[in-house]
């Protein structure tokens, strides 16, 4: 019996000792077109062709990059790609579980419903991939992201611009590539690549403007 009560006293005394923390809800969406977006020659050969063709010619290079990204698509998705998962896994990994993601569909004419407008929020505008120049047309993910704090405040990370940057204001070659030829067939490329670039943006978000768990009432009535 004694043991029993010594055993009962230790776990109420460090019960009380440890500090937890209630899960904080996050609200995350994805503006459209949610889907894989690639950006490259189109993009210039429609400016080029701007000045013979008009407006075709700016429709034509659009064309050109969409074809592109609907090649990436189809072996991206063949691999598995699932950007709420990478998005979902992120803010687990770099919250450590106190977010919680919960996932709003802009689409939905009820959207947000329920959801208070102090949570904070994180809206993918744009995902996709965009070539660097080069012999082999280096490619790299691009990916787009708005914040909103729960206090009003907004931000906007834009990779890989906004990573690439050393700390002396250098351009860095460190942001991952490959070329778009092999982009386009193997699928597993393109998902490593995202989720590199996921990872790097969600981690720099939770950092700088979520990670502050809300305590919990029992943590309040120990202290």
């Amino acid at each position: 019996m004694k043991i029993f009560i010594h055993c009962l006293c230790l776990f109420l005394l460090f019960g009380c000792a440890s500090k937890s923390f209630e899960q904080q809800d996050v609200s995350y969406s994805f503006s459209e077109p949610n889907r894989i977006q690639f950006q490259g020659k189109g993009a210039g050969a429609g400016i080029a062709l701007m000045s013979t063709m008009g407006p075709v010619g700016i429709a034509l290079g659009v064309a050109i990059d969409e074809g592109i990204a609907k090649d990436i698509r189809e072996s991206a998705v063949a691999s598995g790609f699932d950007m709420s998962l990478y998005v979902v896994k992120s803010v687990d990994k770099h919250s450590q579980s106190k977010l919680n993601p919960v996932v709003i569909d802009l689409n939905y004419a009820g959207a947000g419903a329920g959801v208070s407008n102090e949570l904070p929020s994180i809206e993918v505008k744009r995902y996709g991939f965009k070539t660097t120049g080069g012999g082999d047309d280096a490619t790299v993910a691009e990916l787009v992201v708005i914040v909103k704090t729960g206090k009003g405040e907004q931000f906007e990370y834009h990779y890989p611009n906004d990573f690439n940057v050393t700390e002396n204001g250098n351009k860095s070659d460190e942001v991952p590539s490959y070329p778009l030829a092999e982009i386009k067939t193997n699928g597993g490329l393109s998902v490593s690549l995202m989720q590199q670039a996921v990872d790097v943006v969600i981690g720099k978000v939770v950092e700088k403007h979520l990670d502050s768990p809300v305590e919990s009432l029992t943590d309040k009535e120990v202290k």
